[in-house]
């Protein structure tokens, strides 16, 4: 049965207000919390609605995409989406090919890519509405100097309730005394210490405004995993520091061809034979152009994969994604990097936990 909030008929109809779009949204994850499998939409030629219930932006800062965009309809289906931008710059076909093997990928941004309703831009307090929430540019702080003491003796599901009401952002509890995992009954002392992280979403030209006034200069900026344009040169460099700041001991990276299973992998992910053939046809070109790396550690072997949204192999870590957290499917490889965090503090504490369960 088709449902409103997996047609383009139904989701087109949610583009009458922001707060239709914003609801379709949340109809979305809640069908996939209720295990309904769904369908992958491009809309307002910017947002791509995954079968995995979270968004992520059209990349329209490259000029690739940028020259597709006017041909694209209102709500498309993702291969839909996938044949008209490759028809208008076969050069994007090779980052298509890889991103349509997987929703998982195709759609692995875990950040919330627009604001709630009721939250304000941050320079100029206005609301966003349907013909303005493309206009959107977001910017993550934590907030490690964050005043707990109008919490003391309430519980920390209180201060998580008090948080994510808040509208001139986005907030929620990145650690808990130096903890990921919090007990939510915990009675806050004078001697707690949180740390909240925020989303600060503004207009495009209230950004450039914010940044010329020097606003938000008093706050960190969460881990950013660097560009692909700012690790191209050291990537190897980058990758050990990455893993060694996480424990790890043992640390070598090195550029290597694409290992034969990165292409079962995307097989496994329901790639289609004509894209995998086309894959085998160009390996040479696809590894010259999407570098894989291979991390040895005394803990695992890892790979990072340089896709268009770069991601980590945990085929030979012994790790599965469970171990990661409960928001990856169990048979995903392929790890979207998480912008909150090193990504191999993740790696580390999963392998910790293991074997201390088996000890």
């Amino acid at each position: 049965m088709v449902v409103a909030y997996d047609s383009v008929e139904g989701i087109a109809e949610s583009l009458s207000s922001y707060e239709d779009f914003y609801g379709l949204y949340e109809s979305r994850r809640a069908a996939v919390a209720r295990g309904e499998s769904l369908s992958t939409f491009l809309v307002l030629g910017h947002y791509f609605l995954a079968n995995t219930g979270v968004v992520r932006r059209l990349a329209a800062h490259r000029s690739s995409v940028a020259r597709c965009q006017p041909h694209l309809a209102l709500v498309m289906t993702k291969d839909d989406f996938i044949g008209v931008a490759a028809a208008h710059n076969p050069k994007m076909r090779r980052d298509l090919v890889i991103n349509r093997m997987s929703d998982h990928v195709f759609g692995a941004n875990m950040l919330n890519p627009f604001p709630h309703p009721e939250t304000t831009c941050a320079h100029c307090g206005e609301k966003w509405v349907i013909e303005s929430c493309c206009d959107l540019e977001s910017k993550t702080y934590i907030l490690d100097d964050f005043d707990l003491s109008p919490f003391v003796g309430q519980a920390v599901g209180d201060l998580i309730t008090d948080l994510s009401a808040r509208r001139d952002g986005e907030y929620r509890l990145s650690t808990f005394n130096g903890e990921r995992e919090f007990d939510v009954d915990h009675v806050i002392s004078e001697e707690d210490c949180a740390i909240p992280v925020v989303d600060r979403h503004f207009h495009i030209a209230c950004l450039e405004k914010w940044n010329d006034a020097g606003c938000g200069f008093d706050q960190k900026q969460s881990y950013q995993y660097p560009s692909r344009a700012e690790v191209a040169a050291h990537e190897e460099e980058g990758i050990t520091q990455l893993f060694n700041a996480a424990g790890f001991t043992g640390v070598g990276a090195k550029k290597t061809g694409w290992p034969d299973h990165v292409f079962k992998l995307f097989e496994s992910m329901g790639a289609n034979q004509n894209d995998l053939d086309e894959m085998v046809d160009r390996r040479q070109e696809i590894e010259r152009e999407i570098e894989y790396v291979r991390i040895e550690t005394d803990q695992g072997t890892f790979g990072f994969l340089g896709t268009p949204m770069p991601c980590f192999d945990i085929s030979e870590s012994g790790l599965v994604a469970a171990d990661l957290g409960s928001h990856f499917p169990e048979d995903l490889a392929l790890i979207p990097i998480n912008p909150h965090q090193n990504p191999a503090e993740a790696f580390y504490r999963a392998i910790q936990q293991k074997a201390s369960v088996q000890h």
